[in-house]
């Protein structure tokens, strides 16, 4: 059977919704990890929490204290203008990047965050699919979408699936865990609505790029303001009750009434909170007629702790994106000492800083969001949507050549022999040349390339139809074979 098919195959009333959630056994749950907690004031030279109000530009990076041996890089005269919430321009960086989500996420707790940007639009359920639509309509949508820089998520390609979910976990329609969540995903991942679409081979490939990483949980309402600063949404298990299923929107925030003999379990969004106004904004999968759209205010106050006998009874955090600290390795540099096989290797720490060791290796300043290592040499993605190369020491170099002078690249992939890969906002791919020029990739058939990654050592693209491609040491190209 079809994954969209399976969408349709049981549909029940909006106050029934997410009644069958089966709840995580409790020793398991509490063996789940839980955010460590993070320190308010940001390191040296690092920018403290950005402000709510989006800025209008990217703020140019400080000037290094002490001048690289050589030249520095040029400073953007215009950096990228993000759009405003609402206008999906695909050809500006998304400004939630701005603001401090970005790739990898904030590494301090903010007073306020809205994931909302990385959200698709929400929309009813099918069935009894409430965790399987937290899990990947919202929560995966909104991470992978920060991963490729992309705002307002509406496309096929742009949304994934909770029915591809669904579909992996028998007896799904009895309800699901947490538990059952997390091993589909770490499984099988999730693949998108165009790959769904597509057909089941496509979809499984698809899916399996974006395979979970972690599963965490929160125990209270410190660690959903952490998990949601650093750009994850929290799934939240909460008992249901009149005023949740009323769908009339309020001008005050929601506050539970109280539990009931038979509690109606129902997994929900949590995807944002604004500390000044004691809130924290969710997401429901009852159709945007649902109070403010799909979303609702709800007081923090029915947070500050969840257990059994609480409105929210479980939290959990299904990570797919990545998260720092990042380490990269030269796979082609080994050395063999009577303990082990050494890798050179390198981290991108918390605070976007590249480290060697314990020293620093990118300029005072400056603010990287991913790292590389392909062929012995290294490289970065900086804040400025800009690839640099590292020579020495702290000295870098800009690598434009071949570039379109108004293309920002939002993602990068390369390690082992393979050749270092960008894809800019527009779609365009390319392969890092000879003298630092860049090549522009055609796959075959011609597809437009959505996303770009490297999983196990081999680079891959996705397209906007869910096909996914892989290249050779020799620079070639070819559609998938096996997942």
């Amino acid at each position: 059977m079809r994954y969209l098919l399976i969408t349709t195959s049981f549909i029940i009333s909006g106050a029934a919704f997410g009644q069958w959630v089966q709840l995580s056994e409790p020793s398991a749950y509490q063996n789940l990890p839980t955010p460590a907690v993070l320190t308010e004031t940001a390191p040296a030279d690092v920018p403290a929490d950005l402000p709510s109000d989006p800025p209008p530009v990217l703020s140019a990076p400080p000037v290094p204290s002490a001048p690289p041996v050589l030249s520095a890089p040029p400073v953007l005269s215009a950096s990228p203008v993000a759009p405003p919430p609402g206008t999906g321009d695909a050809s500006k960086p998304a400004l939630g990047y701005v603001q401090g989500y970005g790739t990898y996420g904030h590494y301090q707790i903010k007073q306020k965050a809205d994931l909302s940007e990385f959200l698709p639009a929400p929309q009813q359920q099918k069935g009894n699919t409430c965790f399987a639509w937290a899990a990947g309509y919202a929560s995966y949508t909104c991470q992978i979408n920060q991963e490729r820089h992309q705002a307002h998520p509406e496309k096929p390609w742009q949304t994934f699936s909770a029915a591809f979910i669904a579909s992996h976990i028998p007896g799904s329609d009895d309800g699901v865990s947490a538990e059952e969540v997390y091993d589909c995903l770490s499984t099988n991942g999730c693949a998108s609505m165009a790959a769904v679409r597509e057909s089941d081979r496509i979809a499984e490939k698809e899916g399996r790029l974006y395979r979970a990483v972690d599963h965490g949980r929160a125990e209270n309402l410190e660690h959903i303001k952490i998990y949601l600063s650093q750009g994850y949404p929290v799934v939240l298990v909460i008992q249901r009750d009149d005023n949740f299923n009323n769908k009339t929107r309020s001008d005050v925030p929601y506050i539970w009434s109280g539990g009931s003999d038979n509690p109606a379990y129902h997994a929900i969004c949590a995807v944002g909170f604004d500390t000044q106004k004691h809130t924290v904004r969710v997401m429901n999968s009852d159709g945007s007629d649902w109070k403010d759209g799909g979303f609702c205010d709800v007081d923090e106050s029915i947070l500050q702790t969840i257990r059994h006998d609480s409105w929210c009874v479980e939290a959990h955090v299904f990570k797919v994106k990545k998260s720092l600290p990042l380490e990269v390795e030269d796979l082609t540099q080994v050395t063999y000492t009577e303990q082990d096989w050494l890798l050179p290797s390198m981290k991108l720490q918390l605070d976007h800083v590249i480290y060697e060791d314990d020293k620093a290796i990118s300029p005072a300043g400056w603010r990287f969001d991913d790292l590389a290592w392909p062929k012995s040499r290294i490289f970065g993605l900086r804040d400025n949507f800009k690839v640099y190369r590292h020579v020495k020491n702290s000295d870098w170099i800009s690598v434009t050549a071949g570039l379109n002078e108004s293309e920002y690249v939002t993602m990068i992939a390369g390690a082992g022999e393979q050749r270092l890969h960008a894809l800019t906002q527009t779609g365009e791919l390319y392969a890092l040349g000879a003298m630092d020029i860049w090549d522009r990739v055609q796959l075959p058939e011609s597809p437009r390339v959505v996303d770009l990654r490297t999983v196990e050592d081999r680079t891959y693209a996705v397209t906007d139809t869910g096909r996914v491609f892989q290249t050779e040491n020799d620079g070639t190209w070819s559609e998938q074979t096996e997942p």
